[in-house]
């Protein structure tokens, strides 16, 4: 089975359509999706639908311009982590500028660099304001514990809503005890080193995915699924997102309800 990649969304704003339509296809190039916009008034109304990973503004962009646009992001306390790389000097409160004329290789260079800055900066962000847990994991699993998951989870919801990214949460449920050690250490092999994964109850363990969605956990789940046997006792793995889930409770039952479907 082909596995599934997913992309990064990149909000392209230039006022320009020919210019607008070579952004796009060098940021397709580079392994992005792409969304586009005209003008200011609809960069912020994307924003405000489906905040993406990564804004390329044009300082031509007007109707608000662009650099009325970052300060508006940059005032945001949910949106202020969002790289916003320009083209131009026009935008003060850019990260970082790209002088023209724009080099292809220049420009998907830069745009993987912010990307991954600002996701180390939400990665420090969460871990300075993260709770202190007892140390104590589950002994047969070495994954957490049930009460640590919850005061986990808790705090990962609020980084979520704080700065507008998403969290997952996978579900895992074995027929047999027994398989417990096994497939918890597979989760933690096959999963992201900033995935947390924890012992949920007799036959369920659950990992915590941070700005993950519900696509994103999807290929999760392949990748872990693809990595065990048929006779390591999985019954089913459920994926669910925060977006349309702001409580631990309703995010819990909704990745419950998709793995009952899924098993």
């Amino acid at each position: 089975m082909a596995r599934r990649v997913v992309k990064p969304l990149v909000l392209v704003a230039e006022h320009d359509p020919f210019q607008l339509e070579l952004l796009q296809e060098t940021c397709e190039a580079a392994g992005f999706e792409v969304a586009a916009a005209l003008d200011g008034q609809r960069v912020l109304a994307q924003i405000a639908r489906h905040p993406p990973s990564i804004v390329l503004m044009s300082d031509g962009v007007e109707a608000p311009a662009g650099a009325e646009v970052a300060r508006i992001l940059r005032a945001d306390e949910e949106l202020k982590t969002l790289p916003i790389v320009a083209i131009g000097p026009g935008v003060p409160d850019s990260d970082i500028h790209i002088d023209r004329p724009v080099r292809v290789e220049r420009l998907q260079s830069v745009l993987w660099r912010s990307l991954r800055r600002a996701r180390d900066t939400r990665r420090r962000l969460r871990t300075e304001s993260a709770p202190r847990l007892s140390l104590e994991l589950d002994r047969a699993t070495g994954a957490g514990t049930r009460g640590q998951m919850e005061i986990t989870l808790h705090h990962e919801l609020l980084i979520a809503a704080r700065f507008r990214r998403p969290l997952g949460l996978m579900r895992v449920r074995v027929d047999d005890a027994d398989a417990m050690p096994k497939v918890a250490r597979r989760m933690m092999t096959v999963l992201r080193e900033t995935d947390l994964v924890f012992r949920l109850s007799d036959l369920e363990l659950a990992a915590i995915l941070p700005e993950t969605e519900v696509h994103e956990g999807a290929v999760a789940r392949e990748r872990l699924t693809d990595s065990l046997a048929t006779d390591e006792g999985v019954a089913w793995v459920g994926i669910a997102s925060s977006e349309g889930h702001h409580d631990a409770n309703a995010l819990l039952a909704a990745a419950l309800r998709d793995g009952e479907t899924h098993g």
